[in-house]
């Protein structure tokens, strides 16, 4: 499976309530995702678990630094 769930991206979460910003920095993750899966250099040296644990963890940096 290619696309990153809630429940993926919430593991990186404390809190035990799911708000709106998880679907939207979901969706920034699984964007993050299909840009990198478009590159063969990227996915032929990486796995897709790699690859999704990057975008989602890209995509909290970005969700930490918005709403500092």
């Amino acid at each position: 499976m290619k696309n990153i769930t809630v429940l993926e991206f919430r593991k990186f979460h404390p809190e035990e309530v799911q708000t709106k910003t998880d679907l939207y920095f979901t969706s920034v993750a699984n964007k993050i995702l299909q840009k990198l899966l478009l590159h063969s250099v990227i996915t032929n040296n990486f796995g897709i678990e790699s690859l999704k644990l990057f975008s989602i963890k890209s995509a909290a940096h970005f969700e930490d630094v918005i709403s500092q």
